[in-house]
């Protein structure tokens, strides 16, 4: 019986240790997913504002306060 529970205890120990380095290999994963989630949204904001920003330059048609439509291609 001795033997056993001298068997176990080294056991138990290798357990917590596995599950330790679980945890902390799973939290390093979440901060990394959250990092690259906040990383997109700055992307998808700073895209939205340099859009808004230009919206003269990417449409055909002439944004209020742009000049446009003064070009004859009529010749």
């Amino acid at each position: 019986m001795a033997d056993a529970l001298s068997m176990t205890a080294p056991s138990l120990s290798n357990v917590n240790v596995a599950n330790s380095v679980s945890i902390a290999v799973a939290s390093k994963q979440l901060d990394a997913a959250r990092a690259e989630g906040e990383a997109v949204n700055s992307l998808i904001e700073n895209a939205a504002s340099v859009a808004n920003a230009s919206r003269g330059a990417v449409s055909a048609a002439a944004g209020p306060g742009e000049t446009g439509g003064q070009l004859d291609t009529t010749g």
